[in-house]
Order: structure tokens, then C-alpha cells, then sequence
């Protein structure tokens, strides 16, 4: 989509027409160039979109499993309506720039791939970028995600359900900073997320908030 920064007012043209003019920032390039205002809400890009998708096509991998896993990330850190995007794109987990693209990220991503691997960022506060990603098997990510730095309430029985605190943190932050009327949204998110009962989360972020998580040892 074009978003429009600066009005330019009304110039004539070499057809002796007046119209008006802007300058326009572009969704997919972020680059920013003229255009007439009028029609600008039927603009899905500044050019480069007719571009990008014939780049997508001549690389042929637009059906396979490395073309979604990037096309999940971005969506992940892009879309306000992804169910992740409380835990990327809210908390200001991004990618690198060179990755709008497909062929930036297999650039970077292609060495190690094998089919059956699946991406994992080694810093979880820091976005999508060649130094903080790896490839690693979906059972490795199960056990980095449920067996880590895992805490407890009272004592080590109390919660069988075990989640990191990494991932009580994304929660947590969000909740310490969210408006009351919203708070209720962000614990019911992460129950959802994390497969927790309501109740539980609730008293996860009750405890991350006062600072009485205590870890398991």
C-alpha cells in the first residue's frame, strides 16, 4: 500500500491539466517517490510489487517448506491479526531488512537447511537475522521451548504444565504495560499460546509482575 507523507498541492501538467500531487511511502520497497493523489488509494504499491512477484516466481520454491517458514516468520513480526504477532510484532521483533524478500532470506538461510529442520532465533529478545537463527529439528525447539528455565509456584509439583520463562516474559511485559481494559486479552493470549488454563496464566503473570517466580532446580 502507498501512505501518503507529504501533500505537493495542485501542478499543471504538460497537458495543460491541474491536479493534485503527493509524495508516497511504499509498503513493500519503503522507498519514497511522487504520484497523483486521487487514484493512490487503488495503489498496492509504488511499482516494485509487479517486480517482487515475478522475482518470487523465477526462483521456483513459492510451494516449498523454506518458502513458508519465511513467509511465517514475516507474518509472525507484519500482521496485527496473526495470533503471534503478541509475542513478535508487538514486542518489536522484526527481521532483517534484506529479508522482505525471499531470496534475501534463502541467501542467508540456505546453508544447513535440510527438509524435516525448522527455524530457531538463539536470542529470543532479538529478531530474524543470519547471526541469530539457526536450523534445528522440531524436537530440539519442543525441548528448548518446555525443559528450559522452567519455575514453579510453592514447590515443584505445583504446575505440571511447563513453559519457559523467556516465554513468560513476552507475556509479562506486555501485561505490566497494557491498559487495564486489555489485560484480560494478553492472559487469555497466552493461555491460548502456551496451552494453559486461564487460571494458570493468570497466576504465571501475577507472579512474573511481583517477582516471586522461583526456578526449578
Amino acid at each position: 500500500m502507498l501512505e501518503i507523507t507529504k501533500d505537493l498541492g495542485m501542478i499543471k501538467d504538460s497537458g495543460g491539466a491541474t491536479r493534485r500531487w503527493c509524495i508516497a511511502k511504499c509498503s513493500y520497497c519503503d522507498n519514497e517517490s511522487e504520484h497523483r493523489t486521487q487514484p493512490i488509494k487503488n495503489k498496492k504499491s509504488c511499482g516494485c510489487a509487479t517486480h517482487l512477484k515475478a522475482s518470487r516466481l523465477s526462483h521456483g520454491m513459492s510451494s516449498t517448506r523454506q518458502y513458508q517458514t519465511w513467509a511465517d516468520l514475516k507474518d509472525r513480526c507484519d500482521n496485527i491479526k496473526n495470533k503471534s504477532y503478541v509475542r513478535y510484532g508487538a514486542r518489536g521483533i522484526s527481521y532483517d531488512p534484506s529479508w522482505k524478500t525471499f531470496e534475501g532470506f534463502w541467501e542467508d538461510m540456505k546453508d544447513g537447511y535440510t527438509d524435516g529442520l525448522t527455524i530457531e532465533r538463539k536470542d529470543n529478545n532479538i529478531g530474524y537475522t543470519k547471526a541469530n537463527c539457526t536450523w534445528i529439528t522440531l524436537q530440539e525447539q519442543v525441548n528448548n521451548r518446555h525443559t528450559v528455565n522452567t519455575f514453579k509456584q510453592r514447590d515443584a509439583t505445583t504446575y505440571t504444565s511447563k513453559v519457559t520463562t523467556a516465554e513468560i516474559a513476552e507475556y509479562g511485559e506486555l501485561y505490566r504495560e497494557a491498559k487495564y481494559g486489555t489485560k484480560g486479552d494478553i492472559m487469555r493470549q497466552m493461555a491460548k499460546d502456551l496451552c494453559l488454563s486461564e487460571n494458570t496464566a493468570k497466576t504465571y503473570l501475577a507472579k512474573y509482575i511481583k517477582g516471586t517466580l522461583c526456578k526449578l532446580t
